[in-house]
């Protein structure tokens, strides 16, 4: 059976434009967004995706069950920016992928890249499976990079290479 994939965002949906590129390898068949004004959703149109809109109270018995309709087997978090339940990640063990802008365990959590350019502390993108602590899981994939003079760039930096990772997690897939 192939893997069905759902993608969680909470912006502009950059991430989530890297893994339709490779939609050939990863079979995405729903994109999820904690926020209407997400322009993320605009790309998943083109493709034929339906989107789903989480309110501001997640009821995430539901979602899952709503995931399940959709046939849904695995989930990326691609620059979803909300804590996923424990007992969500429990029930979805194995399934959840995250893309992280920092290399992991170092700077977990909201403003890696921030914190790490702040602390000309070591700079990088990780895959990562999800378990019940945040940014704990093990690591799939990690990306050294460089600091760049200004922090712009860097973060700019940042997340060409959080694009090329998830091309480079889809077609480990294959």
């Amino acid at each position: 059976m192939r893997e069905s994939w759902c993608v969680f965002i909470s912006g502009t949906g950059s991430n989530f434009r890297a893994l339709l590129d490779m939609r050939c390898t990863l079979n995405v068949r729903l994109l999820v967004s904690q926020k209407l004004s997400a322009v993320g959703l605009m790309r998943a149109h083109p493709y034929g995706i339906p989107s789903l809109v989480l309110g501001s109270t997640i009821d995430w018995t539901e979602l899952s069950a709503t995931l399940r309709q959709f046939g849904i087997t695995h989930i990326f978090l691609a620059g979803f920016m909300k804590i996923v339940p424990e007992g969500f990640v429990r029930e979805w063990r194995d399934k959840i992928y995250n893309i992280h802008p920092s290399l992991l365990p170092l700077y977990p959590g909201l403003k890696s890249i921030e914190k790490s350019y702040d602390e000309n502390g070591p700079l990088g993108v990780t895959v990562h499976l999800v378990t019940e602590g945040v940014d704990e899981g093990p690591i799939i994939l990690q990306k050294k990079l460089r600091h760049l003079k200004d922090f712009e760039s860097t973060k700019i930096q940042v997340h060409i290479n959080e694009h090329i990772q998830m091309r480079q997690f889809a077609l480990r897939l294959k």
